[in-house]
């Protein structure tokens, strides 16, 4: 598939799956753009020469800056990827995390698509060309056993994928959810520098080829 000169944004781009992406697009000829909380965002975008931008994607002004921003130095934006996200844990009983917690997990995981959504898709359907690709989680269809938030909120991000599918088809605009399992990424303490190798566990560099080689935009 050819990414040259395509204009692909990636939340959680700093680090992990995203990361992984985000190199591999580039190197494709892409012209990426990452969001991420990470101070460092900037200066890890130019190792693979892309763009950052330091965003609270939970925050809809921040999201939507986000977006201005590659617009303005890149144009419309074909491809937007929601790969932000944090795993928590129940600290007793299922429903026993703060509600702070909750309402976290509800923004990161779904209302960040939700933002990026509402803010692209008036001018994906003008063009009648737009991908939304959601990277969501295997909790989305199993369950993380000791994080209900997580597990909740996934399998909604998964439904609102689908609600974008179903309704915006027709339209001209692709939608893609992946559901990965067991990816050796930060969010599980691990990386590139402490991989283990285990016949359930893969890279994240793997996880990005098996993502690329399925994406049409």
């Amino acid at each position: 598939m050819k990414f040259e000169n395509q204009t692909i944004l990636i939340t959680g781009g700093a680090q992990g799956i995203g990361f992984a992406l985000s190199k591999k697009f580039s190197v494709m000829g892409a012209n990426v753009v990452i969001a991420d909380i990470h101070k460092d965002t900037p200066n890890i975008a130019k190792n693979f020469g892309g763009f950052g931008y330091i965003c609270d994607v939970t925050r809809e002004e921040e999201l939507n800056n986000f977006i201005t921003f590659a617009e303005d130095r890149l144009g419309g934006v074909h491809c937007f990827i929601s790969n932000a996200g944090k795993i928590f844990v129940d600290p007793d009983h299922i429903a026993s995390a703060s509600n702070k917690t909750w309402e976290l997990s509800w923004k990161l995981h779904v209302m960040s698509h939700v933002y990026a959504a509402k803010y692209l898709l008036p001018n994906m359907i003008n063009r009648n060309q737009g991908y939304f690709l959601q990277i969501i989680s295997a909790a989305a269809l199993l369950s993380q056993i000791g994080d209900a938030a997580y597990s909740a909120s996934k399998s909604a991000a998964l439904s609102f994928a689908e609600s974008l599918a179903i309704n915006n088809g027709h339209l001209g605009i692709k939608v893609s959810a992946v559901c990965p399992q067991y990816i050796a990424t930060p969010m599980l303490g691990m990386d590139k520098d402490n991989f283990t190798k285990n016949k359930n566990l893969i890279s994240t560099q793997t996880a990005a080829r098996r993502i690329l080689s399925l994406i049409h935009i």
